[in-house]
């Protein structure tokens, strides 16, 4: 059975220096997208071959080695429908080359460092990994594996019996590890923005990307060991940049000279939400809602047109906190009210919040 640890024991950690399978578990109420599926086992790839590469020396920046290629590359071995769920083994250890195997202690380091993270470990962290660079490169190639902001699936990764489900609150305190590796100085401060990339430099020393926000042009500074990060950015996207930022005496941002997260948004892709949660109440839908989000003018917008709900925020989470909590409000005081207090609109539109919903559950 599945074991869900916060801290593993030296012994249970040398049961996985053997080890050759993993397996990436996805589970969605509305069926598990293509492209969320090539997304998670690629970064679980990848975060392989930087923990791979802390072993066999380097892993600060640039292409990863051979041996490290040779060992640590997955190949499915299995994979089972519904909930889907992919078996990856690593390669056969091979003579060609005269290194030793990396493939299962890196397996064994990947599952510790997922294990110190979800324990919120940072001291844990930094002792699997003392080099800052190292410990860079591997901790922030975990973000891509964690379920984003506003997914309804759920994600696992298992080995040999070690169970851990990444949740929502898991990339909250990745991102928390990663800003405690950065000091703030007075003038300086956390701050994330939502903008138009369009600048990418690569050549001459650590990365630096350009964001366009209502019309500002900031520039944003990565560490060396977000290159590859910085090469799957496309010019003209809209990203989400979080970090260090100096501000103006306005207390507007100057620049961004430390990021510590940062990728593509597709605003344009609708959400199908199952369910709606806010605070402590979930409404389970019979049927699957579409939740239009765009970003306009520094604002974000969501809606969901057959309800007549459209909201605005300036964070893409605040836009979908309030989508939810109108929906809950019309739940609570159209869809529970006598029709004689109704108008004929409001009516129609309690008979569709009635046939949409399900049932209402608390959440503990």
């Amino acid at each position: 059975m599945s074991r869900v640890t916060e801290r593993l024991s030296l012994d249970e950690l040398a049961n996985f220096m053997s080890n050759r399978t993993i397996t990436i578990s996805v589970d969605s109420p509305s069926g598990v997208a293509i492209d969320v599926l090539a997304q998670k086992l690629q970064a679980t790839q990848k975060l392989l071959w930087n923990v791979g590469s802390t072993i066999a020396g380097g892993g600060r920046r640039g292409v990863w080695k051979n041996e490290v290629l040779q060992s640590c590359t997955l190949l499915v071995a299995n994979l089972h429908m519904g909930s889907v769920d992919v078996s990856a083994e690593l390669p056969p250890p091979t003579s060609l080359l005269a290194e030793d195997d990396l493939g299962p202690p890196a397996l064994a380091r990947l599952v510790e460092t997922l294990d110190a993270v979800r324990a919120n470990d940072v001291a844990r962290v930094r002792r699997i990994y003392p080099d800052h660079g190292q410990r860079a490169r591997v901790v922030k190639s975990i973000r891509p594996l964690s379920p984003e902001e506003d997914a309804e699936y759920s994600l696992r990764v298992s080995v040999d019996g070690w169970s851990l489900p990444l949740d929502g609150g898991f990339r909250d305190t990745l991102v928390g590890i990663i800003r405690s590796d950065i000091e703030e100085l007075p003038y300086e401060a956390t701050r994330r923005i939502t903008g138009t990339l369009y600048l990418i430099e690569v050549a001459g020393g650590p990365p630096l990307v350009g964001v366009e926000v209502q019309h500002r042009k900031i520039q944003c500074h990565l560490d060396s060991e977000d290159e590859a990060v910085v090469r799957d950015l496309i010019p003209g996207s809209l990203v989400e940049v979080e970090g260090r930022a100096t501000l103006t005496q306005g207390g507007d941002i100057d620049e961004i000279i430390q990021v510590t997260d940062i990728s593509m948004v597709q605003p344009f892709l609708a959400l199908r939400w199952t369910r709606v949660e806010y605070a402590n109440r979930r409404l389970v839908l019979r049927e699957p809602i579409v939740v239009a989000q765009q970003y306009e003018d520094g604002l974000w917008v969501c809606s969901h047109e057959p309800l007549g709900i459209l909201v605005a925020g300036d964070s893409r989470r605040a836009a979908m906190d309030s989508l939810r909590a109108e929906f809950l409000e019309l739940w609570d005081f159209i869809a529970q009210e006598n029709d004689g207090s109704l108008t004929q609109d409001a009516i129609e539109l309690k008979n569709r919040l009635r046939t949409l919903v399900e049932k209402e559950e608390s959440i503990a």
